[in-house]
């Protein structure tokens, strides 16, 4: 039985700007993150971990090549020939964090399952939760097969609209921060071969 901890910082330096405009137009972005994670092997078939990550992004948040519409009042008149095109525009600043917990089992020399949840949430208001299960096995002739489950949800951002009429402080035309809920399945199989002997 043992057990491992785990610390981790990165630091991020970037100047964000269209490719079409001169550098001394690019704005910066800086991006810290903190990692820390646990993990215990329990038996020799049963290992789990717990993780926790923390990040901050400060300076030009939003992308240089998004636009968003702005649209007068009158829903009927909702055409992008009516809309006003606005620069996306985001908080300059994002505090995020997340928990992960994770799990593996072996029931066999040849069967394993794992499980895996992801809680998220930032300064922005969003919230995210995500579960995958999986298990894998190993044929004859060294085949492994694995499938696998991931189910993601996750809020919208609290300044996100699908239809902004008014020119507020921030706007966004990025989908990844609107609601979402997806579900992936996989199936994946992988013959694994001898190494060949050069002589």
């Amino acid at each position: 039985r043992t057990i491992t901890l785990g610390v981790g910082y990165g630091l991020g330096l970037y100047n964000v700007g269209a490719a079409d405009e001169p550098r001394a137009l690019w704005d910066p972005r800086t991006i810290h993150d903190v990692n820390i994670s646990f993990s215990r092997v329990f038996t020799k078939t049963t290992v789990a971990s717990l993780g926790y990550t923390f990040q901050y992004m400060g300076g030009d948040l939003s992308s240089p090549y998004l636009q968003v519409p702005l649209f007068p009042s009158t829903e009927e008149m909702w055409t992008r020939e009516n809309a006003q095109w606005v620069d996306e525009r985001h908080p300059d600043n994002r505090i995020r964090h997340a928990v992960t917990l994770q799990g593996k089992q072996a029931l066999s020399r040849k069967l394993f399952v794992r499980g895996k949840y992801r809680l998220y949430l930032d300064s922005w208001s969003m919230r995210a939760s995500t579960g995958e299960l999986g298990a894998a096995v190993e044929l004859p002739n060294n085949v492994f097969v694995e499938v696998s489950d991931r189910l993601h949800w996750q809020s919208r951002v609290s300044f996100q609209r699908r239809t902004y009429t008014v020119n507020r402080d921030f706007v966004t035309a990025d989908r990844r921060l609107a609601e979402m809920l997806t579900n992936i399945a996989e199936l994946t199989i992988r013959p694994r071969f001898d190494p060949v002997e050069l002589v």
